[in-house]
């Protein structure tokens, strides 16, 4: 059954009756879709799913009431990603209410926004094929006073992608919890649930998304999906999606700060909106299974952002807050006792509905409890480390209050000293050293006591007692957490003596020598001796010492250095000729120590040395020749000169490719410029590069050239050529044989005037400078 032209302008009038600007100027708030398994055909090759359209009104939009006997389309996808309509269902309203939403007392609620909601069910049944199906309805009118999308040409469009894989296992898609809130505050924390639920167990994603469009809305145009009511079978997917304002996107439909997000794995919305209006609000969630995509739905709804009123305050007592962000967190310290109650203060609510939630120094969750009436918490924390958490107070609504707070359990600090240099024979001060420890990050004040007075704040005590008798001497450590620990020790002080006599000696040594005192070779300097103990107290009362010193160590200096064979260098007045190293000592007039070490590392090069067979070398002109020079030898350079006819000036052996004669100059050096030169002339013979032979004689009885077999040529260097010609006849008779004959001369050659015409053999054999080459063939004689 069709929607008749009527309906269509009606709604279109009502539709333009509320203009932009008023809450409720159009209808449209929001739907979802979902489907469930019903069964497959008996050879499993068609499928059957219940499906069910959950959609929202605005309550307040004057003659807005669900559709009746509402035309829902079902379309397949085609292998090049055009969709084609496949099928129809009609379907009334269901179970149409006014959603009722919890008493916020945070909030002051407008009178004139509500929601009403209403569902859509029927049974499809569909081929089981290796493409999508979707399951659409479009209708208008989407709600005008959005302030996040451009919604004047704007009708709805709600969907449902259903998988090739979930058609072949018969799948049942996931179904949204609980509709969302109609208004959440301005500038509160927002935590809102879009989570599904998925009777399949199968794993699903959520993310913001653009909600789809059809071109349905306050414009009439010619084409099928700009109509009031777009016809299912001639407004075709793929279906726009709503065009967002700037600053607004598909993923930051409100503004917020911080900004408000939707987590992937939870489905939960979470930030602080900072900006009043009415904000239309895509979330599209894909169920997989085994990674494999089996559904893609959206749920399009709007939220009304409002101003509201902190009623519910909690806070956390301590004795410091810190700032983090836009949010103050009250700390918390404690040294080394393991338990702490944490004290709250609270107003605004006479509830005590408290929730609590503390983790661990490691991250994991120490402690959680809902809906309590615990205000004061006393744990046994176990570990050192800082457990952060937080308290919410809330009344069983969106008005509440959140404190956060960090508890640092510092480790454990202990004093601790040692008393070194107490000497019992003489009065001489005493080392009272530091031996506190700590597993907090460090111990930061020491306080000495004496006999009840502070003495010093250093680390380290270092004094001498005035009076002898037992002192009581007391450390007290802080650590950079504020954790104290005090350790007293009591020092028994009686000196036996009050002098000590000793005899001095200074002596200084050259470096690297040594002195043996009492068996003992002492090489490094300080004080050395031996004391003579009092016989009556053990205590020792005499003794002489030695202060020992060295002269400073010798200058040193090394040379490491080349030098060709044959040459010398001179090092420190010492001249050396030969490869090695050479160590030269120069003594100090004063002190007889050696003042200087110098040392040379010596190297000896072989002078390279260039070979050639022969000075004088003939090559063939014109052509790329080897110059046989070789290299006896390390060698790092080598240089050719002039360049003419070389392809290289660098290079051991260059190519050469030349006709005029010339005379080369060589030198090859190794890496310090020991060098060997040589030079060598190049003398070039050119040889004709093509012959010409005739192969038809004849003309009159006359002489004349024409008449006779010679060999002929255009090119040069004719004197470096020679060459013998033999003739036979057909018979094979020799007709011809001379030797030593020159290129183009004609009177040298075989005469044919005195042979009878015919085809005659020839045979030339060229003798050229470096070769011989043959020639054969036939010439006819003809009068």
């Amino acid at each position: 059954m069709r929607r008749g032209i009527i309906v269509s302008v009606l709604l279109f009038i009502y539709c333009l009756a509320f203009p932009t600007g008023q809450l409720h100027a159009s209808h449209i708030v929001g739907g979802d879709v979902s489907y469930s398994f019903v069964s497959f055909s008996n050879n499993n090759t068609e499928v059957t799913f219940r499906v069910r359209f959950n959609m929202y009104l605005d309550n307040f939009a004057s003659g807005a009431e669900f559709e009746e006997q509402a035309e829902f389309g079902v379309y397949q996808r085609q292998p090049d990603g055009t969709w084609d309509f496949f099928d129809s269902r009609i379907a009334d309203p269901q179970n149409a209410s006014v959603i009722i939403q919890d008493d916020n007392p945070c909030l002051d609620e407008l009178d004139d926004v509500g929601v009403q909601s209403a569902y859509y069910e029927f049974d499809v049944t569909l081929d089981v094929i290796d493409e999508n199906y979707m399951i659409a309805y479009q209708l208008c009118c989407r709600n005008r006073s959005s302030s996040n999308i451009d919604n004047d040409v704007v009708g709805s469009v709600f969907n449902i992608i259903i998988t090739p894989e979930s058609q072949r296992v018969g799948n049942n898609s996931p179904t949204f919890d609980r509709f969302p809130p109609i208004f959440i505050c301005q500038n509160f924390d927002l935590d809102v649930s879009l989570a599904v639920t998925d009777v399949d167990g199968d794993e699903v994603r959520y993310s913001f998304c653009a909600p789809f469009r059809s071109g349905g809305g306050f414009a009439i145009g010619p084409e099928p999906c700009d109509l009031l009511e777009p016809p299912v079978d001639g407004c075709l997917p793929p279906f726009g999606r709503v065009t967002f304002l700037p600053p607004f996107t598909a993923g930051l439909p409100l503004l917020g700060s911080p900004a408000v997000r939707i987590n992937a794995s939870t489905g939960i919305i979470s930030g602080v909106p900072n900006t009043r209006g009415q904000f239309v609000v895509g979330v599209c969630v894909e169920e997989f299974r085994n990674g494999v995509l089996l559904t893609s739905l959206t749920r399009d709804f709007q939220f009304n952002v409002v101003p509201c009123v902190q009623r519910v305050q909690v806070e956390v007592q301590s004795e410091e807050v810190i700032t983090n962000g836009a949010s103050e967190i009250s700390l918390i310290n404690i040294c080394s006792d393991s338990t702490i109650t944490i004290i709250t203060s609270s107003e605004g609510t006479a509830a005590n509905n408290f929730e609590w939630s503390i983790n661990a120094p490691d991250g994991s969750n120490f402690f959680m409890t809902r809906d309590s009436n615990i205000n004061e918490l006393t744990l046994l924390l176990p570990d050192v480390g800082t457990y952060e958490g937080f308290v919410v107070l809330d009344d069983g609504t969106e008005c509440r209050d959140t404190a956060l707070f960090s508890v640092i359990k510092a480790g454990m600090t202990q004093a601790n000293f040692d008393i070194e240099n107490l000497d019992t024979c003489f009065a001489t001060p005493i080392d009272f050293v530091d031996r506190s420890t700590t597993t907090n990050d460090a111990v930061t004040d020491w306080d000495w006591i004496i006999d009840g007075n502070v003495v010093s704040d250093e680390q380290n005590l270092n004094i001498e007692f005035q009076q002898t008798g037992i002192r009581e001497v007391t450390l007290i450590v802080t650590d950079d957490l504020g954790c104290m620990d005090t350790i007293s020790q009591s020092v028994d002080y009686s000196p036996l003596h009050d002098d000590f006599l000793s005899l001095t000696i200074d002596t200084v040594l050259c470096a690297n020598d040594s002195l043996l005192i009492n068996g003992v070779w002492l090489t490094e300097p300080g004080t050395f001796g031996e004391v003579i103990p009092f016989v009556e107290t053990g205590c020792d009362s005499a003794g002489f010492l030695i202060n020992l010193d060295f002269f400073p160590a010798p200058a040193t200096f090394a040379l490491d250095t080349a030098i060709c064979e044959g040459e010398t260098v001179t090092y420190f007045n010492q001249t050396f000729g030969e490869s090695g190293t050479f160590v030269t000592n120069i003594a100090s007039v004063q002190t007889g120590c050696d003042s200087i070490v110098a040392t040379l590392n010596l190297e000896v090069l072989d002078i390279p040395i260039l070979v050639v067979q022969e000075s004088d070398i003939i090559l063939t002109a014109n052509q790329d020749n080897v110059l046989p020079v070789s290299i006896e030898g390390e060698f790092d350079a080598v240089v050719w000169s002039p360049p003419n006819g070389l392809s290289c000036t660098d290079c051991p052996n260059p190519t050469i490719n030349s006709n005029e004669d010339i005379t080369y100059n060589i030198i090859a050096s190794n890496r310090i410029g020991c060098a060997d030169s040589l030079t060598i002339s190049v003398n070039f013979v050119t040889v004709p590069d093509r012959y010409f032979i005739p192969n038809i004689l004849g003309g009159s009885d006359i002489l004349t050239d024409d008449s006779f077999l010679y060999l002929q040529t255009i090119d040069e260097a004719l004197n470096d050529v020679t060459y013998s010609l033999k003739v036979y006849d057909r018979w094979g008779n020799l007709q011809f044989d001379r030797s030593d004959l020159s290129i183009n001369d004609s009177s040298s050659g075989w005469n044919s005037l005195n042979v009878q015409p015919g085809v005659y053999v020839y045979l030339f054999e060229i003798t050229e400078f470096f070769e011989t080459k043959l020639e054969f063939g036939n010439v006819t004689v003809f009068r």
